[in-house]
């Protein structure tokens, strides 16, 4: 079983830039299959393991395609897109046993329980270690599988996420694998935001002497899964955050298209009576934006921004959490200030600022 080995600061700090880059993605997923590809890559890449892939479901044929593959050689590809067998609906499914769940989508199947012969696997890299048992209880077995599910908004599976042979020989933590299960649920959303954007285009297409109404529909459908399907995610994203990363409170705005505005969409460590404050509490985008000071850059997106230069703006804080400390020198230099800020701006593909999420109060 994976072990509750944390996941290291570099990997946490990197980890929540490429989630900020592939959230700001789903705004305009476009070609799913390169989409899912950065997923992918982005999970080999973080967590350190050779092989990662990513399948959907295909209803009518009842099998799983593989839409992203990293890892494999140019013949192991053409092995997995030409074996349906190996990748059978039914089959896959019957891996995701109760026994072998680690969390709500995670599965753990290892190669002690499986009964498929070895020759029904695909893409071993060494036949002989497949055939010997684990070198020990915390090693990495030739047929080991992880597999991460993918869930569509009914709650049905639409996919999975496989990750396999872990550079380290070991089986990931229990903590690495909720750090991965985040990017699974962002290939989640990717896959059902492109079904439905394409079901709308293959209307358009259809109906040609609906055209202008059909268009129209179809922004309209691109605006609602941008609300919707945006806010699920940004508030998964921040819950994540104060659950992985360290942070007490957290949260994520968008600004307001032709407006001063700045709409608060997802709150995370927050009392119930602090988050209405903050909703009730008036934010504008022009204040946040002189914030982002090349200065104060630390990462390509994110900004830190000492409390000792917010000390006379303490009045235009929209929540502080201890207003006496707030008016108190640093405590150390390492120390966290109460009106200390730490933002990491949200890009979109014209990479025109569209909002922030910010962290605060890192335990």
């Amino acid at each position: 079983m994976p072990d509750p080995h944390e996941v290291s600061q570099d990997t946490h700090a990197r980890s929540l830039a490429r989630i900020h880059e592939l959230t700001t993605q789903l705004l305009d997923v476009g070609d799913i299959s390169t989409f899912l590809q950065r997923v992918a890559e982005s999970v080999s890449d973080l967590f350190g393991f050779e092989r990662t892939s990513i399948s959907i479901v295909d209803e009518a044929r009842g099998i799983f395609t593989d839409h992203a593959l990293v890892g494999y050689s140019p013949e192991e590809e053409a092995e997995i897109r030409t074996n349906e067998e190996a990748f059978l609906k039914e089959s896959i499914l019957s891996d995701f046993k109760e026994e072998c769940r680690l969390t709500s989508t995670a599965y753990y199947i290892p190669a002690e329980k499986q009964s498929a012969p070895l020759e029904d696997f695909v893409a071993v890299k060494d036949q002989g270690a497949a055939r010997r048992p684990r070198e020990s209880q915390t090693s990495w077995h030739e047929l080991d599988l992880l597999y991460f599910a993918l869930h569509g908004r009914n709650g049905e599976i639409i996919g999975y996420m496989q990750v396999d042979y872990p550079k380290d020989r070991k089986v990931p933590s229990i903590a690495t694998v909720r750090e991965v299960e985040l990017f699974a649920g962002i290939a989640a959303v990717g896959i059902e935001n492109s079904k439905v954007f394409k079901r709308v285009h293959d209307l358009l297409v259809e109906n040609e002497g609906k055209t202008e109404n059909l268009v129209k529909l179809l922004d309209l459908t691109r605006s609602v899964l941008r609300v919707e399907d945006l806010s699920v995610i940004l508030q998964r994203i921040a819950s994540a955050m104060v659950d992985s990363f360290g942070y007490r409170k957290s949260g994520v705005a968008l600004f307001s298209e032709g407006s001063d505005e700045v709409t608060t969409l997802a709150l995370a460590g927050y009392t119930k009576e602090e988050k209405e404050v903050i909703k009730k509490g008036r934010i504008l985008k022009s204040i946040v934006l002189a914030d982002f000071k090349e200065e104060f850059r630390i990462t390509p997106t994110g900004y830190f921004i000492p409390g000792e230069t917010q000390i006379t703006l303490v009045d235009q804080f929209t929540f502080i959490e201890d207003k006496g400390r707030a008016k108190k020198p640093r405590e150390s230099p390492d120390a966290w200030h109460e009106l200390d800020l730490l933002y990491f701006a949200l890009y979109n593909r014209e990479r025109k600022m569209v909002g922030y999420l910010q962290l605060d109060y890192p335990e």
